[in-house]
Formats: structure tokens, sequence, C-alpha cells
């Protein structure tokens, strides 16, 4: 795993914790969590700490031998950014028979949704064989019910800045309880939309879009919101949300 290869390698070089912490620019604390696992290094950290440890990056993240002296400056650069881009979670959709490596999900790929628009049934489509990859440490570390999450792929301009049109959001289906200013998926009558919610007395709801000016607020008492369901809250479109 690459906690352990981390480690392994760190050992092997005869160097601390401390060391690589003050080469890399972190805490002797962040590479202990490294180390056990608990997080993971990513992006410009992962790039550093195999130049510190003098592996490529798809070493640390893959377990392939492929040490930095063997290299030329090229390739290890290629290779460094090709991983960082894996471990950051950039939008590229999967095929269901492609490899998983460590630590990653498949989270089912669901038919394309137009926002605001009717769709013909209460039930969202599955792809048949689309899916999204995503780090099992990441999901847990938000609280994202694996099993229970789905992707999304949204036309629609009535969330835009944050939702542009063709805008890929994760949303966890187990997630269903409103917490004031989140964003959730709902269906509202066989209307598939995504809303910020907030709770309003006696049991109502403020459904609110980013792009106000076309889409205002819309209130729901406790008897209207017999009609709304409240899917799951979202928690990626691009980078995971709080």
């Amino acid at each position: 795993m690459m906690n352990e290869r981390i480690k392994e390698r760190r050992k092997e070089l005869g160097l601390t914790q401390l060391q690589v912490a003050s080469d890399i620019g972190v805490t002797k604390a962040t590479i202990s969590l490294w180390e056990k696992g608990d997080t993971s290094p990513k992006g410009e950290n992962l790039m550093s700490l195999a130049k510190v440890l003098k592996v490529s990056a798809k070493y640390l993240v893959f377990g392939e031998i492929s040490y930095l002296e063997t290299l030329p400056s090229a390739e290890v650069e290629a290779d460094i950014l090709a991983s960082a881009y894996h471990a950051e979670q950039k939008m590229i959709e999967w095929d269901k028979n492609t490899q998983l490596y460590e630590n990653e999900v498949k989270i089912p790929f669901f038919q394309s949704i137009e926002l605001g628009k009717e769709v013909t049934s209460y039930d969202l489509i599955e792809l048949a064989s689309t899916c999204q990859r995503f780090q099992l440490s990441e999901l847990n570390e938000k609280g994202v019910n694996s099993l229970a999450a789905i992707c999304l792929k949204v036309d629609g301009n009535s969330m835009v800045p944050v939702l542009t049109h063709g805008s890929i959001i994760g949303v966890d289906a187990s997630a269903t309880e409103v917490i004031d200013g989140k964003m959730y998926a709902i269906n509202h009558e066989g209307m598939i939309r995504v809303r910020l919610l907030y709770k309003l007395p006696r049991g109502g709801l403020r459904l609110r879009s980013y792009n106000l000016d076309e889409y205002p607020d819309e209130h729901f008492n406790a008897d209207q919101l017999e009609h709304v369901k409240v899917i799951g809250k979202v928690f990626w479109y691009s980078v995971f949300l709080d």
C-alpha cells in the first residue's frame, strides 16, 4: 500500500519523518499520517515527496518500481504529473471493467439529467458501463457512504457559476437530512433539481439556486413537501465539498 511504500523508502534512505517533512514543507505529523494511511499526499506534496524519496510518484501511488535516477528528467516530470493528476481526482469517466488500484472504489454513473426539466421516470437510470473512481480514504474522510454514492452529469444553468452546463456531481444518497446551506439533489414530482436547501419554521423548506436572476427562491410548507424527495447531499463536483 502507498503508506507502506512511503515508510519503507524513507527508512531505506535513512531519513527521519522530521527530515522529510522539512524538505517538503509540511509538519512531522503530516508525514506520520501519510505513513499510517490516514491521509495521502496529493498534487505538489506528492511530487515533492517523490523527489525527496528519490522515486517516481507512480511508484508511490501504484507500486511500480521506477527510480528517479533511471529516468530522463522529462519522463520523471511527466510521470509525477500524471500520478498527481490521478490522485487529485480530476474528472475522468472509466469503464466498469477497468482495474481498480489500492484504496479505490467505483461510483456508478447515472443518466444525464437536465436541471429543472421533467424526467420520464421517478428513478434515475444507471448507465451500463460508466463509473467514476474515488479514493475510499477521501470518501471516508468526508463522511461519504461509498455504497450509497452516485454520480450525475447535469445540464442547464440554474446553479451557475458553480455548476455549469455539463458539470459532474457526486451525490451521497444516504445523506438526506437537510443541513442549512448545503447542496442537495432533489426530486420534485418527477423534476430532478440541484439546490441549496434551508429549513423553514413548521417543517418547511426553502430551495435556492445560485442563478437567482432566473431561478428565485422557492418556499414549501410541510404539506407541500409531500411532493419533494431529497435524493442526497452533493459532496463533490470537481473538488470535495465540506
